[in-house]
């Protein structure tokens, strides 16, 4: 009887590929290379803020810059703005981008992940390549989330300065932050 002989069509590669896929992670959202105020807004809005109080300056910016009055061609407006804001205790609320976004999308998420582990396992992917694209595809769902926010609305203030009324999105520097990275698991 001949010796058998073990013939590889593909499996070590399919292994390496899954003992590889199992070794990545995907995160999603405004990545630490951003500019710091940029992390801080994303941040507050992902997770609301504690009260705080408007101190005069905050308030002279608000009155002339965010709103427009000018003090010296409407000084009584100005000014009454200003007395109305200083002082004023202000709170941003919850808006859950990140979190609310994979939480309300469990099964679709789940669809997407097992193509592509379905992909890495037939040998039609790598697992960066997979990982990669599973990347692209929650940063475009966290995305969608933001551009279709709407609860809790904004304050009146906020409407009248962005001249908007997406909570989420202002001049879109915030949404067009958010990116993926594919990394080790664990791994920063």
């Amino acid at each position: 009887m001949p010796p058998v002989e073990d013939v590889d069509r593909g499996w070590k590669k399919i292994e390496a590929e899954l003992r590889k896929l199992s070794e990545l992670e995907v995160v999603t959202g405004v990545q630490g290379s951003e500019e710091q105020q940029l992390v801080r807004v994303a941040a507050i809005n992902e997770f609301g803020s504690k009260k705080w109080v408007v101190t005069s300056k905050q308030a002279y910016f608000m009155a002339r810059r965010l709103m427009g009055i000018d003090p010296t061609a409407e000084p009584g407006r100005f000014w009454a703005t200003f007395r109305t804001l200083r002082g004023k205790v202000m709170q941003v609320p919850e808006r859950s981008y990140l979190r609310a976004s994979i939480d309300a999308n469990p099964e679709v998420i789940r669809t997407a992940m097992l193509r592509f582990f379905d992909k890495v396992a037939a040998g039609e992917l790598e697992a960066p390549i997979a990982m990669a694209q599973f990347g692209a595809f929650t940063e475009a769902l966290v995305k969608k989330w933001m551009r279709d926010f709407s609860d809790p609305p904004n304050a009146p203030l906020t409407i009248h300065v962005k001249k908007a009324d997406n909570p989420l999105i202002d001049k879109g520097r915030l949404v067009n932050s958010i990116r993926f990275r594919v990394r080790p698991k664990g791994g920063s």
